[in-house]
């Protein structure tokens, strides 16, 4: 069997099975081809014949070639996967699935998220507002102040949060996020983050279709851009270089937890991958969770 088309078979799965994000699947198939690649691997034959000496040479050459030890971890979870799976499908034998699951991972120091400060956060909202280089236009500060505010105050990933669909801000106390794997959550909305998006609405010149967040030319407003300006921002204002869009997020959780917040409520607020029940808030009551929730915000924005 060629490598390529069952690579492809299981990118499919996580795809419509485990409906991981289009990114992590990216991810996985430069991870798994890189691997064939080096050794010239066109079927599963050549691959079962790998030695423990030969993936050894593969891991070197990445590391000589200025690899991270974290993005290596990365690729080496990405080979067990795929090995898994052929495994599981029987394309390779039990002995063989050993041989790639016995791959040793390097160790790497992990960061632990910095947290930023109410006033570092505030500082950011009056740069904005009378910033005249990257954000000329009234509306453009007002957009960009949404983001902060709404990411900050509810810990949303940036993917998550320039997904959010156009919806009556004036009526809703929450907002239905989709996350990771698709699953659904509700994050309630303060009125301080309310009065800013409805501000960004009501001052932006194009017409806000499906999507609520656009560009400057009312096109799609993408991660990259956003991350752009919280670079712009950060050496403005000459920040630390913690201060980044996962910041915001990472803020948010601390800052709720510091105050009193239930841990695991704010795992379920956040959408971590971890929690075993999905969608739990259609069995909790939204007005005592959004009662709960801005009471601890209240204290900080």
């Amino acid at each position: 069997m060629i490598v390529k088309s069952i690579l492809n078979e299981y990118l499919n799965q996580l795809i419509f099975v485990r409906k991981f994000s289009e990114l992590t699947i990216k991810a996985y198939k430069e991870d798994v081809l890189g691997f064939v690649s080096f050794f010239k691997i066109e079927n599963v034959v050549q691959l079962k014949d790998l030695i423990k000496n030969d993936i050894s040479d593969y891991l070197i050459h990445l590391s000589e070639n200025g690899i991270q030890a974290r993005s290596i971890a990365r690729k080496i979870s990405s080979i067990k996967m795929f090995t898994r799976y052929l495994y599981r499908e029987k394309y390779i034998t039990e002995e063989d699935s050993k041989k790639f699951s016995a791959i040793k991972s390097p160790k790497y120091k992990k960061n632990i998220p910095k947290n930023l400060e109410h006033d570092d956060i505030m500082s950011v909202v009056k740069f904005i507002q009378n910033d005249t280089h990257l954000f000329k236009k009234d509306w453009q500060k007002s957009r960009e102040i949404a983001i902060i505010m709404l990411k900050y105050s509810t810990g949303l990933r940036i993917s998550e949060l320039l997904s959010i669909k156009n919806f009556d801000i004036t009526s809703q106390d929450f907002i239905v996020i989709f996350g990771k794997g698709k699953k659904e959550r509700i994050v309630p909305l303060m009125q301080i983050v309310k009065d800013c998006l409805s501000d960004y609405v009501n001052k932006c010149p194009f017409e806000i279709g499906d999507l609520l967040f656009i560009s400057n030319i009312g096109k799609v407003y993408h991660s990259r851009i956003f991350q752009k300006n919280v670079e712009y921002i950060r050496r403005s204002l000459n920040l630390p270089n913690y201060f980044t869009p996962h910041s915001l997020r990472h803020s948010c959780a601390t800052n709720i937890l510091e105050n009193g917040g239930d841990i695991r409520k704010i795992q379920e607020l956040l959408g971590h991958s971890s929690l075993s029940t999905t969608q739990i808030y259609t069995k909790v009551n939204n007005n005592i969770l959004l009662e709960e929730y801005s009471k601890i915000m209240n204290k900080l924005i």
